[in-house]
């Protein structure tokens, strides 16, 4: 059996081989830093303000909505769960948090810690409505959703909203992106 030469001596295999290699390295190394850019989420409630970190404590709240500002920046982190993620402050690192502790039709507190893949209580996904309006539910691993408070403003809570008489405004958040 013969193998066929091509370039110095090599075979065309190894040639072709050698030419892809330097065509992947030129090209990963040729990407722009943007390329990489975090996609930053802002959260504006349909009644109430934007989704905020505390910079200086573990709260979160609702706050007026401002732009270029941190603490109200959010950004998805892959985590094992296939559909559910961690939510990361661009202010604070730390990471979106709730619990089930007070069940599903009572409000559930909301706050801020520091992140753990494996932790349950900081699983998150934003599922848009299906009506075009550009809301959508910002819902936790316990199938609670987070919601804005229609007697405190600056509250922050998860229950499920069919099981409460509260109104589907303080539970709808629009999204918008920047990064």
């Amino acid at each position: 059996m013969s193998t066929q030469v091509g370039v110095r001596g090599r075979s065309w295999r190894g040639a072709l081989l050698a030419g892809l290699s330097a065509t992947l390295l030129w090209t990963s190394s040729s990407l722009s830093p943007a390329y990489a850019a975090t996609t930053y989420w802002r959260f504006d409630n349909y009644e109430r303000g934007c989704l905020t970190a505390g910079t200086s404590s573990n709260a979160v709240f609702e706050g007026p909505c401002r732009n270029s500002d941190g603490a109200q920046q959010w950004h998805w982190v892959s985590s094992s769960s296939w559909n559910l993620k961690l939510l990361v402050n661009s202010a604070t690192g730390r990471c979106l948090t709730t619990d089930y502790a007070s069940g599903a039709t009572r409000a559930n507190a909301v706050w801020q810690s520091s992140c753990d893949e494996g932790d349950k209580n900081q699983k998150w996904r934003f599922d848009y409505l299906t009506d075009g309006a550009g809301y959508g539910y910002l819902e936790s691993y316990w199938g609670t959703q987070a919601r804005t408070s229609p007697g405190s403003a600056g509250s922050v809570y998860t229950d499920e909203r069919i099981k409460t008489d509260i109104s589907n405004g303080y539970y709808a958040w629009s999204a918008s992106t920047s990064g």
